[in-house]
């Protein structure tokens, strides 16, 4: 017999929900529970599976769209953001077919990344492999168990820097109203939906272009951690 002492239980700083269980338990029981709370995390989906990743994004995309229909009032936003003979959104593609691949290709990376994490840390969930995906598991050797089930929110972190002048910094105008800083604030909803942290850094400076030296985002320029 297991049950949950406090199904809205705590929210850790580092992001991660603590499910804590009382009784005795076996690997079958814990990971059923580990399966169930993680799906229920993201709305009833399995980041592990390929069209669930694709649905969480979807609709994470239509929230988004909700709110720039807001920010920018609903008749500015086809405007800006749709082509006026067919009503489609005007795709944004970056200076040459390279860097667009390279993009895609960073993109993939990372959600592989964040689905290899995940499975690294369902190896040992309290003492229990629970990698099998219909939520059995079994013990492994010289583990103790603990009364906690962790659930983290997210398993890798998307980087993404700003370069440039001071257009791109903002100055002149507050630092929380930059480009930088609403793409942060757009973009945190979709990338965490499938368990990407995204985090925007303005690196942009007065009259520095973006040229070759900036966007490498060397460490001798810009004299603080820029790691993509």
């Amino acid at each position: 017999f297991i049950y949950m002492e406090n199904r809205a239980v705590q929210e850790q700083p580092s992001g991660s929900t603590v499910w804590t269980l009382r009784t005795k338990k076996s690997c079958e029981d814990v990971c059923s529970v580990r399966l169930q709370q993680r799906i229920e995390h993201f709305d009833g989906r399995d980041i592990l599976k390929r069209q669930d990743l694709k649905e969480l994004v979807t609709a994470a995309k239509e929230r988004l769209i909700e709110k720039l229909k807001v920010d920018y009032g609903e008749e500015y936003f086809y405007k800006i953001f749709t082509n006026p003979g067919s009503g489609l959104f005007v795709p944004h593609v970056p200076v040459g077919d390279e860097s667009l691949k390279l993009l895609k290709r960073k993109l993939m990376i990372k959600v592989l990344s964040a689905q290899r994490s995940l499975e690294q840390q369902e190896k040992n969930v309290n003492g229990c492999d629970c990698t099998s995906v219909d939520g059995q598991g079994r013990m492994l050797k010289d583990c103790e168990t603990s009364s906690d089930i962790l659930i983290d929110s997210t398993y890798e972190k998307y980087v993404w820097a700003t370069g440039g002048h001071s257009a791109s910094a903002g100055h002149g105008n507050l630092f929380n109203e930059s480009y930088t800083a609403y793409l942060e604030r757009d973009m945190m909803d979709i990338f965490g939906s499938i368990g990407i942290e995204f985090e925007a850094r303005n690196h942009a400076m007065g009259g520095t272009p973006s040229a070759s030296e900036i966007s490498m985002c060397w460490e001798e320029i810009f004299w603080c951690r820029c790691r993509l």
